[in-house]
């Protein structure tokens, strides 16, 4: 840039633009190089290639018209006020893509894939993700912010020289319509119909190439954008709607009205006893670091579960089960109502919530029942005392109702009330109740930056992230034993049901070639007239809803995507959303598409793949019917048959 021709700097300007969309590619295929592994060199070279095109396109989107503002023909534009204005603009806009560059390459670590609609939720609880940043990549701010400074010093220095004045403005005005003409192009990302979006990235067919050719900034874009979900047609929709009721009916289930055609009525053939129901949602609690499930597998344990290993051994384990998403928000959707976060949808708490859905709380009011939901986080994080009111629940605890519970000094925790505190908390609350309840905790302890309240609960020398989060999930074991000691003292406890699953993975132990390890979760059900057993069926987060009604013998009206976990279910499948992408998992197969095209078959050993494609399409195709339409639920119980 340290140049008097206006054309030349522009075009230095674009160049340095992507000079840290180039190193941020190397760097996330340096640094995730297993999620990398299957591509051959062609495959690499081209993704890096293809990238340019998506690079090319994001920078061109921020900074064209700075660039044009540069380069007008006109004396006045050609001042030092004018162009040291728009180029500290341009500057500023260089930074913010490095910053978001290097945002989502710490992001990749934990969902292996870019940002996708959930970027969203973080204007949910900001002070909550500064928070986070500052206690866990201070060193890395520190370091963007010097080299923000070194990089502002050579910036200023380059436009200190005086431009040329060349006064042929008819030329000037010619040259710079055409480059207008150009950064149009290259903004849309070539000639084709439509602007080049995010799934065009996927046309090769892999997942890891799609990934490696896509830059953080513009699928953080991307997804600020989508205002609304890529609408689907797979099928007929009377065809999407027929296959997915017949995936989700049970026996003693009937449909109920045609105009919301997933509703449906449950009977029973034996009455109720109105057991307590206590759900646990465990923070990154995922099948790969649970003992027990390790030990199924043959696989050499942490020593980080040993009362969850008892307690699985007192009920039913669930040894194919997986969560419906990646984040948080994900599992409370999904184990709260039912119901999927599609690609495009709003989160709940960001807008899904204005759906009519059938939610646990709202359900167990209608059998007489009191309800209590209890969050380690603090009040109003993610909008979930608003979403527990919204889904029935009558009493809401967050962390600022919390006391502490240990008998010794601890450190504070970054996420508000440690799990210990939260469970001993929940126990008094339920000792309390009258008549019979339904408890859903959401612990936290376990969620990065993964720290523990004392030095008693280090099972392992920390030596990096995955040993502080198995001592973080030790610590968290150890609240989970103390608090079922407790309530096994109390009166409660005779007649409770207890529920304990995670709501995503963690972001360690994950095999890229292999689908389930992105979402496979334990599930733990134990409780009067439970089994003992290992059950082998597939499972996902959204059998939930139903499997508390089938276990509760509740005789309700429901509307959901999953089935009684209680009842034999040998076709029964996942499906879970990971970014773009919707998955298939099941025992045979598992599949991946977006909304437009099939992806890669990441099993190609697997005989039913057609059929897990016809499963996946309809149940996307109907709930993405369902909820744009706003007819997955009605309160009111119909017979529009």
């Amino acid at each position: 840039m340290f140049t008097t021709n206006v054309y030349y700097r522009a075009f230095y300007i674009f160049i340095i633009a992507l000079i840290p969309f180039t190193i941020a590619r190397i760097a996330l295929y340096q640094i995730y190089s297993d999620d990398f592994q299957n591509l051959s060199f062609l495959q690499t070279l081209t993704a890096f290639i293809h990238g340019f095109r998506f690079d090319a396109a994001i920078i061109i989107t921020y900074i064209g018209l700075p660039l044009i503002f540069l380069l007008l023909p006109f004396q006045w534009a050609k001042s030092a006020i004018w162009q040291q204005a728009w180029a500290w603009f341009i500057f500023a806009l260089l930074l913010l893509f490095s910053f978001t560059l290097a945002a989502d390459i710490i992001y990749f670590g934990f969902v292996h894939r870019h940002s996708g609609p959930e970027i969203q939720l973080i204007f949910g609880d900001i002070p909550l993700m500064i928070d986070m940043a500052i206690s866990s990549h201070l060193g890395l701010l520190v370091s963007f912010t010097i080299c923000s400074l070194i990089a502002a010093k050579i910036w200023r220095l380059s436009f200190q020289f005086p431009l040329d004045q060349n006064t042929r403005a008819i030329k000037n005005s010619f040259i710079v319509l055409v480059i207008f003409i150009v950064l149009i192009i290259v903004g849309r990302g070539g000639l084709q119909h439509k602007p080049v979006r995010i799934s065009d990235a996927f046309t090769s067919g892999d997942p890891s190439a799609a990934y490696l050719t896509i830059n953080g900034t513009f699928a953080i874009t991307q997804a600020m954008r989508s205002s609304k979900p890529t609408s689907v047609k797979f099928m007929p929709d009377e065809e999407a709607i027929r296959l997915t009721q017949k995936f989700v009916k049970a026996e003693n289930e009937v449909f109920i009205d045609k105009n919301y055609p997933l509703m449906r009525k449950v009977t029973h053939s034996e009455a109720s006893t109105s057991p307590n129901i206590v759900f646990l949602l465990v923070e990154s609690f995922d099948a790969q670091h649970f003992d027990r499930l390790r030990e199924l597998q043959g696989l050499k344990p942490f020593g980080s579960t040993p009362n969850l290993d008892e307690i699985s051994k007192q009920g039913i384990l669930f040894s194919h089960f997986y969560a419906t998403g990646q984040r948080s928000m994900d599992g409370l959707a999904a184990t709260l109502a039912s119901v999927p976060t599609l690609p495009g949808f709003p989160y709940l708490g960001q807008g899904l919530e204005q759906n009519r859905l059938s939610f646990l709380g709202n359900i167990a009011k209608t059998q007489d029942y009191s309800t209590i939901f209890l969050q380690s986080s603090s009040r109003g994080s993610f909008h979930v005392d608003s979403i527990a009111a919204q889904a029935g629940f009558e009493q809401y605890f967050g962390a600022e109702d919390i006391p502490s519970a240990h008998k010794e000094p601890v450190l504070d925790s970054d996420w508000g009330a440690w799990d210990h505190d939260t469970l001993q908390f929940a126990n008094e609350k339920f000792e309390q109740t009258k008549k019979p309840f339904v408890g859903y905790i959401f612990t936290s302890t376990t969620h990065m930056p993964w720290r523990i309240p004392a030095d008693k609960w280090k099972k392992n020398q920390v030596t990096d992230d995955k040993t502080k989060y198995l001592n973080s999930l030790y610590y968290a074991d150890w609240a989970l034993g103390e608090f079922m000691e407790k309530a096994k003292q109390a009166d409660y406890y005779k007649n409770t049901i207890f529920i304990i699953t995670g709501d995503h993975i963690s972001r360690f132990g994950i095999d890229t070639q292999k689908l389930t390890t992105r979402f496979q979760v334990p599930l733990i059900i134990f409780g009067p007239g439970i089994d003992t057993k290992v059950d082998p069926q597939v499972g996902n987060q959204m059998d939930i809803l139903p499997t508390v009604i089938d276990l509760a013998k509740w005789e309700v009206t429901h509307s959901s995507l999953g089935v009684s976990l209680m009842q034999d279910n040998p076709g029964h499948f996942s499906f879970s959303v990971n970014g773009e992408l919707i998955n298939y998992m099941d025992k045979e197969v598992q599949l991946s598409i977006n909304t437009q095209q099939k992806l890669s078959n990441l099993d190609p050993s697997s005989s039913d793949e057609e059929l897990a494609k016809l499963r996946l399409t309809a149940i996307q195709q109907s709930i993405f019917n369902l909820l744009t339409n706003n007819k997955f639920y009605t309160p009111s119980e119909s017979t529009n048959q």
